[in-house]
């Protein structure tokens, strides 16, 4: 079982009055690689902050190892920080970037040099000491903001969108070397990220967040197919959930895109509907579908690449790929529901045969 290593109780942060993290209650692992995912203002920048030392909570209490360091400063924490802007000293070569921490703490020479040539394997950076900052390209920049981050060796890494400067392609390559290094380092790490599929592709744990308060933690799996909230269901997936209402009571029913199938015959599923094809977007292997199911419009996503625009067809969903959210927005279960089988009837309806 993982072990806990940060712990925020019922933590709140005010700026003049305006409340921008309500009472939240978060843990992380040790070891582990954690995403605070969320859009712009959410909170989540404030969360890193705050586990970092760069804030003190209004209220609530941080946890380090069982230990509260609510008034622990952020260079007596056992935190490092790498942010998108990688604040490198342009007049420094790469080594004597990585290695400017350690002289300022008055670590030996020799072994300043040991650790500075063992994180320039680690972030594949090996030949490149004397190269100039200033020379190296945006990814090679990052490298050497991180392993100057790492050469001290601390617990935990928070990381602050450090690939929101970096092209699409070099940001994949970036995601892939973050998580490797983070395994080979086996120290957890903290990542900002206003990018689900960058969440996606990272993390062992998603911490989904909105408006101040945590909607969601979990696996990214889990996130992805068990969503607590109308919010994760249609922040997480690309394109979105479909979510409509179901009658007039403010009961909601959503399925994923991929979930949906589209036949030329009616189907005996327990939500069977006539619809027509909107519009068509092949993307490879998969084409994405919009298609108009009496007053709504409702996104497919399949590997069925025969329907196109203007086509009649059926529209067909799975009772076990359904979901149900309450008036607040809130997943309704069926474990906690006993007339959740009613619900699935009333979603079907009269379905068209």
């Amino acid at each position: 079982m993982a072990k806990e290593l940060i712990r925020l109780v019922d933590c709140t942060m005010a700026f003049d009055g305006e409340t921008v993290l309500d009472s939240i209650n978060l843990y992380i692992n040790n070891k582990e690689f954690l995403t605070l995912l969320g859009p712009s203002g959410c909170g989540k920048t404030t969360t890193l902050r705050i586990i970092g030392g760069f804030l003190k909570p209004t209220s609530g209490d941080v946890l380090f190892d069982g230990v509260r360091i609510n008034d622990i400063p952020p260079y007596k924490r056992q935190v490092n920080t790498v942010f998108q802007k990688y604040a490198l000293f342009p007049h420094l070569d790469v080594y004597d970037n990585i290695a400017f921490g350690l002289r300022n703490h008055k670590v030996p020479e020799d072994e300043i040099d040991e650790r500075v040539t063992e994180m320039l394997e680690v972030v594949s950076l090996k030949g490149f000491e004397n190269r100039k900052v200033t020379s190296l390209s945006g990814g090679q920049q990052q490298r050497v903001a991180i392993a100057r981050a790492l050469v001290n060796r601390p617990k935990v890494l928070l990381l602050d969108e450090p690939l929101g400067a970096l092209d699409l392609r070099l940001r994949k390559d970036m995601q892939q070397e973050l998580k490797r290094i983070q395994q080979q380092m086996e120290i957890t790490f903290i990542y900002v990220t206003h990018d689900q599929v960058e969440a996606m592709a990272m993390a062992d744990m998603i911490v989904l967040m909105d408006k101040g308060k945590i909607m969601q933690q979990g696996a990214p799996e889990d996130v992805y197919r068990d969503p607590d909230n109308i919010f994760a269901a249609q922040f997480i997936g690309t394109p979105s959930m479909n979510i409509y209402p179901l009658g007039e009571n403010g009961i909601r029913i959503g399925f994923r895109p991929e979930k949906a199938m589209l036949s030329r015959e009616p189907g005996n599923e327990a939500l069977t509907r006539k619809c027509e094809v909107l519009t068509r977007e092949m993307l490879g292997s998969e084409t994405i579908y919009k298609v108009q199911m009496g007053e709504l419009g409702l996104m497919v996503k399949s590997t069925d690449e025969t329907f196109h625009i203007g086509d009649h067809c059926y529209l067909s969903v799975k009772a076990k790929h359904m979901h149900f959210f309450d008036q607040n927005g809130d997943r309704i279960r069926p474990e906690n529901c006993p007339t959740y089988e009613k619900l699935i009837k009333i979603a079907g309806g009269e379905n068209d045969a």
